[in-house]
């Protein structure tokens, strides 16, 4: 283990490689691990905003950032906007699946709201997902739990997309309708989840 004088000379030698490199991202990588082990978190997110300018981050390295901020954060209501910010951020940096679960999930915990937009756009990438895409909108269904009208949107939505796992919800439409005794739209219904199993099984089957 380094001596807290051995980590101050590495940290001084890494900032000269920045300096005759400025693109050297091992170096950023390095001072963030560094600044991070010190428990330097303003140092730490200032290396992480300059390599974050630069390059495209890999997923492991925002999944420690927004867990860094978020606990930093706490309850507090007013780190909320800064905290969308960065995950927004993080989303248009790649649209990494973890990362998109962790901010939807954030939302729900926060109870942030008119929150849809955030959830349209991850569902955009990972709602289509044929194996992780039904999560993603579980989600959303748990976020507009208090709003049936929504929540019954949301499913006729996942009734009609060719992903796994689509039965649980389809299921659910199918005794609200019955409930309702609307037989048109449970018959539309029940022919759009049919067409979107046979897509299903036209991937499954490539």
């Amino acid at each position: 283990m380094l001596s807290e004088e051995d980590v101050s000379e590495k940290i001084e030698e890494l900032v000269r490689r920045l300096e005759t490199d400025p693109y050297d991202f091992v170096a950023y990588a390095q001072l963030i691990e560094k600044h991070r082990a010190r428990g330097d978190l303003e140092e730490t997110r200032a290396y992480r905003q300059k390599v974050q300018a630069l390059y495209c981050l890999p997923e492991e390295m925002w999944l420690e950032w927004l867990h860094d901020e978020l606990n930093l954060a706490g309850d507090d209501p007013e780190k909320s906007s800064e905290l969308i910010a960065l995950f927004e951020t993080a989303f248009t940096d790649y649209h990494y699946r973890k990362v998109g679960k962790l901010y939807l999930k954030f939302l729900i915990n926060r109870q942030v709201p008119d929150s849809s937009h955030a959830f349209e756009r991850v569902l955009k990438v990972w709602g289509i997902d044929v194996d992780k895409g039904v999560a993603f909108w579980q989600l959303y269904l748990e976020y507009e739990n208090e709003n049936k009208s929504r929540q019954e949107t949301i499913r006729r939505r996942v009734c009609a997309l060719p992903i796994e796992g689509s039965d649980e919800v389809f299921s659910a439409c199918c005794k609200s309708l019955v409930e309702e005794q609307d037989t048109a739209k449970l018959n539309r219904l029940k022919q759009k989840h049919c067409e979107a199993q046979d897509r299903l099984a036209v991937v499954r089957d490539f």
